[in-house]
């Protein structure tokens, strides 16, 4: 029976925030034995297109020497490579609306050149990153979505309105042909998003529909789905354990008549982010977390979390797997000076607070829990994370997972009178808005009409 690997994503933007190569090289050998002490078997790494083709007219002989010493130096301390294919150069990303036949193209000789350069390192190749992620322009991730304009008097928002599958779907046959054969290509969702916005399409904001439609459109491309789940940070103050994505993975790939049957399951990003509480609010007040977040809860969420996530990823729960792998996120914060809006004073500015190290590279206490789950040492009993107490965001979470609920059981229905009145829509012309927008937006003006009062 396989092992299960404890993995660890490292981006180098971690060993250098301007990608710089000589300092990329500098802060290698450090990261290797951080890793080897960890005692992971794997580290996710981001191969970024950006970085080896920064112009069209060739790779960037620089980074992709430093490429081939960090994953010879990995490889001499057993530590495979789950590599992810993805951040693509600015002139690629003007292709995609311009000329997608030419994306495609330079695609596929990315894609050969990942395949000559780093084969013999490579276990798994993941093709983009979280493509299901229509929240992903928050931090100007290109995504392949199709985008809509929205404006009010001198006001204007992007939002994504349906995915681009002319773009994506041909990325993963593209790899399946240039990568070597035999090559395990994986595709990552983001499975956050379902229960918690306000409004939704269910049949592509739904994680398990977006995958429903990427296997029918290239499912024989396709050997990993892996989940990407952030419970306490991207879902605030549900509880560590709550991983219902993982039972409805479990449902789909061992039953034969759906298209995930058969497909390799493993977890491709969790952890929680130390940062502390932001506001998403201020008048009235709204914190983004129910419970403030630290370093202190950072340990507390992975003591409770790692056990039991090694219990439900057992090799002998996932017979179809090729691979069994828990990856965490991340090895190490970012220098502030790097981050988005500064330290911790935005949404986004969450995300740079998952690390496992601090950025002087320094541990938090988290990092003794990861090793000591990863080297099979028992944990000592610690009391579970206490949950904040009930506010608008809590309600809006409570509310918004039950319309989860019943729009699954009122769509179908409302789509099929619709479309026998009038045929032909498709499903995901169909959206809803969820019963948390509506209670939250209650609670706002209950709060600000109990203000006027007041005054």
């Amino acid at each position: 029976m396989q092992k299960l690997s404890w993995s660890i994503n490292l981006n180098p933007y971690r060993l250098s925030p301007t990608l710089d190569v000589p300092e990329l090289y500098a802060n290698t050998d450090q990261a290797v034995e951080q890793l080897r002490d960890l005692g992971v078997t794997m580290v996710r790494v981001d191969i970024l297109w950006m970085l080896l083709q920064p112009e069209p007219s060739g790779a960037d002989l620089e980074a992709v020497g430093w490429y081939r010493h960090f994953f010879a130096r990995l490889a001499q301390a057993g530590i495979a490579v789950y590599a992810v294919l993805y951040n693509p150069p600015a002139w690629a990303c003007a292709q995609v609306h311009e000329d997608l036949e030419g994306f495609l193209a330079s695609w596929r000789a990315y894609c050969r050149m990942i395949g000559r350069e780093f084969a013999e390192w490579v276990s798994i190749y993941q093709v983009w990153n979280e493509p299901n992620n229509y929240l992903s322009h928050l931090k100007d991730d290109f995504n392949l979505f199709h985008t809509r304009v929205f404006s009010m008097g001198g006001w204007k928002l992007t939002l994504p309105v349906g995915v681009n599958w002319k773009a994506l779907v041909p990325l993963f046959r593209i790899a399946r042909e240039e990568l070597p054969a035999g090559a395990s290509i994986a595709y990552n969702a983001i499975t956050n998003l379902n229960d918690f916005t306000p409004a939704a399409m269910p049949a592509w904001t739904e994680w398990e529909h977006f995958t429903d439609q990427l296997l029918a459109r290239a499912g024989d491309a396709i050997d990993v789905i892996a989940i990407d789940h952030y419970p306490d940070t991207w879902i605030p103050g549900v509880g560590p354990l709550a991983w219902d994505c993982l039972d409805e993975a479990s449902k789909r790939v061992h039953d034969p008549r759906s298209a995930w049957f058969g497909k390799t399951i493993i977890l491709g990003e969790l952890g929680y982010s130390s940062c502390r509480n932001v506001p998403i609010l201020k008048r009235p007040r709204m914190n983004f977390f129910p419970d403030d977040h630290s370093e202190e809860s950072m340990e507390a969420w992975y003591a409770e979390a790692l056990p039991y996530l090694l219990d439900r990823m057992r090799p002998d729960r996932w017979p179809h797997n090729r691979h069994h792998v828990i990856n965490a996120y991340e090895l190490q914060d970012p220098p502030p000076l790097s981050i988005q809006g500064g330290d911790h004073h935005e949404v986004v500015g969450i995300e740079y607070h998952f690390g496992l190290l601090r950025h002087d590279r320094s541990p938090k206490a988290a990092y003794g829990v990861f090793r000591d789950v990863a080297a099979g040492r028992p944990l000592p009993v610690s009391a579970p994370l206490g949950r904040g107490k009930t506010g608008p965001l809590n309600v809006y979470i409570k509310t918004s997972k039950l319309s989860k609920t019943v729009h699954r059981w009122i769509s179908p229905l409302a789509y099929a009178i619709y479309q026998a009145v009038r045929p032909p829509l498709r499903r995901h012309d169909t959206g809803f808005l969820s019963f948390g927008a509506v209670m939250i937006l209650f609670h706002i003006w209950r709060a600000a009409v109990g203000k006027r009062a007041a005054e």
